[in-house]
């Protein structure tokens, strides 16, 4: 596989984007009568973050996202080279990884393309993006609007600044990799879960906002999760009352791919493991005996869970012993 990686642009990288720019830029630039170089620096200085993407260590485009009035929406933009066409395949495979974890940032990505720019509106919609009706500019010139929203399908919560990091292009192929086996058999589905939890080990960690109380033999556990956050639970050993008090969640686990939504009250059985995607700031509340009523809160956490299946299986087989 063709070494790549993706980073801030220098000015050296700029100098050979500019020498080697692809006819597609310039004919678009045409449209509004600037300059490649001076687009180019525009687009870098106005971008909140700007990279370059780096192919077997030659530069192959500049990006970057520009904010706009609304701060759930961004302008997106790329200045590729000719050498884009000699890693076409790795270059796919980075764009998704890239534009997947921009929209976990901005919610939604729009801007307009040159109807002429046959080759990036096939990107485009390999992308993902809703491309609009070209709609006329006048002097003979036609633009299309595409748009992107995050969908929550392959998406992590990262800052911009770190949409380059290894370990968050592996988070998000395990997430791609465990929604196209959502409706598969239950070994395919916990080999999964364990592979992305144990990917998601060297991200930051962002378990939510959590509030205990105890009374009359019983732990009650609230959790306040973001929205855009991204939230692997760990395993339930013991069946338990779950309610959402409020928010919306993609919800993908054992049962497959569904949505959670509050206000709702369901039972939570022994080895149910959650991948959440929080689509609208969620309360979800959980209740468990606590017969001792220690308030312990890091020992009752690991009474009621474990991290892999393999730790779940050795406690049933302990438990069995035991009894």
């Amino acid at each position: 596989m063709v070494p790549y990686e993706f980073r801030k642009a220098t000015q050296e990288d700029v100098q050979h984007i500019l020498a080697t720019v692809r006819q597609e830029n310039l004919d678009e630039l045409e449209l509004i009568g600037i300059g490649i170089q001076d687009a180019l620096e525009w687009s870098l200085g106005h971008s909140e973050e700007a990279f370059v993407a780096v192919f077997d260590g030659v530069p192959v485009c500049a990006f970057g996202v520009i904010a706009t009035d609304d701060p759930h929406v961004g302008r997106p933009w790329m200045v590729g080279t000719s050498e884009i066409d000699k890693h076409k395949l790795a270059f796919l495979r980075g764009s998704k990884v890239v534009v997947a974890e921009l929209l976990t940032y901005w919610g939604t990505l729009r801007n307009v393309a040159d109807a002429r720019n046959a080759r990036g509106l096939r990107w485009l919609r390999f992308m993902g993006f809703t491309i609009h009706p070209a709609e006329h500019l006048g002097g003979g010139f036609f633009i299309h609007r595409f748009e992107k929203s995050a969908d929550y399908h392959s998406v992590v919560k990262v800052e911009p600044q770190t949409v380059v990091s290894e370990d968050e292009q592996v988070v998000v192929q395990n997430i791609v990799h465990l929604i196209s086996v959502a409706n598969e058999d239950r070994s395919t589905i916990r080999k999964a879960m364990d592979a992305l939890g144990e990917s998601m080990k060297k991200l930051p960690r962002y378990g939510g906002d959590y509030d205990h109380a105890v009374v009359n033999k019983m732990y009650r556990r609230s959790i306040f999760m973001k929205k855009g956050s991204v939230i692997a639970t760990k395993i339930h050993t013991e069946a338990n009352f779950s309610f959402v008090m409020q928010g919306r969640a993609r919800c993908i686990s054992e049962e497959g791919d569904t949505i959670i939504q509050g206000p709702a009250a369901f039972i939570t059985e022994p080895g149910t493991r959650r991948l959440l995607i929080i689509e609208e700031d969620m309360v979800f509340i959980t209740m468990h005996p606590n017969p001792t009523e220690t308030t312990d809160f890091e020992a009752l956490e690991d009474r009621l869970s474990v991290i892999t299946f393999a730790e779940l299986e050795a406690r049933n087989n302990y438990m069995e012993v035991l009894s």
